[in-house]
């Protein structure tokens, strides 16, 4: 049934799916909380799993969907039959490897919803929501992570001024952060197409989680959000006099930035840690946190495997977290093609309407995949993440927003 615009209804399943999507951290923290307390009910599973049968159940209608569909449970099928068959795999790890692949291919189950809403729904609708579904969740970070100081949630790494919250899965919250701060600092930007104090307010407070959760993943990705995200917007023409100043100004910027990044690194113990990591053994080994190790020691099983091993991987879940090798280790070179073939897909697909003006959106999905895949090849838990996948989907799915000749927008005035 489609309405006066002819868009299909936003049925009551779209209203509580994207319910669920804007409170999906808050039941992580939930999750996390009993968790701490000894009390182990898996809130968190359960509504993710409520999400995408739900999400699964909309997609039913959608005949596009059927070949996607077809495709997983074929590639599904295989693996399956192959770890079965001809692997030498217990099938306790047969299980681990299932659970492994389902968070990459939720992740296609999810931007397949959110990307088909914005052709289907209304799309400032849509854009409205998950605008609402963005700024509740950095907001659940946010409290979370200033919340720790004070003696709530866990500790990111013990012994140290680091910490999480009440997320119990800690690793995650770098690929979270790396995709939900462009995107705020961006919407700061979006109708005064300036730097301005809501701006400046936005980069100290993502500046401060990144800092106190403590990862590197995080505080790269937020350092360069800083810099680069104005640049994708300003498109004023201004005289070299103007130039010169602004570079100077940037200049300044920066250098304090880079003190008070510096000042509260050491404060929080965060570069005794990594000096000590230098100290011990090479600048390698503190630009991959010793996961370089883990994959010395795989990799020499992996390239004297049998043909088919190299073709179909090893599986048995097993992680070097670094998430380009752990593809390569568990789903061999096809597995490698299959996965980053989506990833390559949304990345050319937002280079392809960067310089659109329809597409308000393009510039910074590109700038936040290069980023996202960049992560990947040095850190673990971004594209093979229970809560990352879902952001990864809402995130790829805002450049299929096109901006209507004659104006609707609101934009939501969130």
């Amino acid at each position: 049934m489609k309405n006066k615009e002819g868009y299909i209804q936003f049925s009551f399943i779209d209203k509580v799916i994207f319910f669920l999507s804007t409170y999906l951290l808050l039941f992580d923290c939930v999750n996390g909380y009993f968790l701490e307390n000894g009390i182990d009910i898996p809130v968190s599973l359960l509504i993710k799993n409520i999400l995408l049968i739900l999400i699964l159940y909309r997609l039913s209608y959608d005949v596009s969907f059927f070949k996607i569909a077809y495709f997983i449970c074929l590639y599904v099928a295989i693996l399956l039959s192959y770890y079965t068959f001809f692997d030498d795999i217990q099938y306790i790890y047969i299980g681990k490897s299932f659970t492994h692949l389902m968070k990459f291919l939720v992740t296609i189950v999810y931007f397949h919803y959110f990307s088909n809403s914005f052709q289907l729904l209304s799309s400032e609708s849509i854009l409205c929501r998950i605008k609402s579904i963005i700024y509740f969740s950095f907001i659940v970070i946010f409290i979370n992570i200033i919340l720790g100081p004070f003696g709530f949630g866990y500790k990111q790494y013990g012994g140290t001024f680091t910490y999480r919250g009440f997320f119990y899965a800690g690793n995650d919250l770098s690929g979270v952060v790396l995709l939900l701060i462009p995107l705020i600092l961006f919407f700061s930007l979006l109708n005064r197409k300036k730097v301005t104090w809501q701006y400046v307010l936005l980069c100290f407070i993502s500046l401060l989680v990144g800092v106190l959760i403590g990862t590197k993943t995080g505080l790269i990705s937020i350092f360069m959000s800083f810099l680069i995200v104005p640049k994708l917007y300003n498109r004023q023409k201004i005289g070299w006099k103007r130039k010169l100043v602004k570079a100077i100004l940037s200049c300044i910027l920066v250098l304090i930035v880079i003190y008070v990044i510096y000042y509260l690194l050491d404060y929080t113990g965060s570069l005794q840690r990594w000096s000590y990591m230098l100290e011990k053994e090479d600048l390698s080994a503190v630009i991959y946190s010793g996961r370089d190790y883990f994959w010395d020691l795989h990799k020499k099983v992996f390239y004297k495997s049998p043909f088919e091993v190299l073709l179909l991987g090893m599986g048995g879940g097993i992680t070097v977290e670094r998430d380009f090798h752990d593809t390569l280790l568990n789903y061999g070179i096809i597995g490698v093609i299959i996965v980053y073939s989506f990833y390559a897909y949304v990345l050319i697909r937002s280079f392809i309407y960067y310089n659109k003006s329809e597409y308000p959106f393009a510039k910074i999905v590109f700038f936040i995949n290069v980023l996202l895949l960049s992560a990947s090849c040095i850190s673990g838990h971004i594209i093979y993440s229970g809560t990352t996948n879902f952001f990864i989907a809402v995130v790829n799915s805002l450049q299929y927003y096109k901006e209507k000749e004659i104006n609707e927008k609101n934009h939501c005035n969130i």
